[in-house]
């Protein structure tokens, strides 16, 4: 296992921060990436860990998280949400009038 320094580290970080979201490659591809801009020898290991540290999704669940699920489902299903919700309140003030009643 190859253990980056502080500075190699820090080198990854700002590389991170400054290209990972722009690239869109995985953690493999990315490493390969700067490993050559950098010259540190790396692996998918190490970007995960300093991406993860920064806080930054990896660009797999973003994408997985973009193709399982487009606008347009997501407004459909939160149309049925609502539908389901104003009949639910139409019933509820139903019940309460037959309470009064």
């Amino acid at each position: 296992m190859i253990r980056l320094g502080f500075a190699q580290k820090l080198a990854l970080a700002n590389f991170i921060t400054a290209e990972y979201a722009k690239r869109g490659k995985t953690d493999l591809e990315f490493a390969k990436d700067a490993e050559e801009e950098l010259g540190i020898h790396m692996n998918d290991n190490h970007v995960a860990g300093v991406r993860s540290a920064l806080g930054i999704p990896s660009t797999k669940e973003v994408l997985e998280a973009r193709s399982t699920t487009t606008i347009i489902e997501r407004l459909e299903a939160a149309e049925a949400m609502i539908g389901k919700l104003i009949r639910r309140i139409d019933d509820l003030e139903r019940f309460r009038k037959n309470l009064e009643s």
